[in-house]
């Protein structure tokens, strides 16, 4: 999120929208791409490897963000899927304040969930 106003504006939650029924949200995460090799963009199913090394990283708290700045921090959505999906995982809001008045963001991403290749 990069803040183009002349204030700091604070992050006050961030979520996925529309999430299928029997999709359960277990956890968020803010991950910072300097501690990562980048922001992560896809899926991992529950037992990977490389999912857990995504855990050893650590969660940042909500951050303040200084006029006219990137926040390096992305948010991570932890799911637990019961099997293929009929329509996918989308839509991300961040809430932030400006001098105290709340304002949310919406952003059109979508998570298209699929049966693993090799399952």
């Amino acid at each position: 999120m990069t803040n183009a106003t002349d204030v700091p504006i604070k992050i006050q939650a961030f979520r996925v929208d529309n999430v299928p029924d029997g999709v359960k949200v277990l956890k968020y995460r803010l991950l910072s791409m300097h501690e990562t090799s980048g922001y992560l963009l896809g899926s991992f199913p529950a037992d990977s490897k490389d999912r857990d090394g995504y855990d050893r990283y650590p969660d940042h708290v909500l951050p303040t963000l200084a006029p006219h700045r990137r926040s390096p921090l992305y948010a991570v959505v932890y799911l637990q899927v019961p099997g293929p999906l009929a329509t996918p995982v989308s839509g991300c809001s961040i809430d932030y304040s400006i001098n105290g008045e709340v304002h949310t963001a919406h952003a059109p991403c979508e998570f298209p969930l699929r049966k693993p290749r090799n399952g």
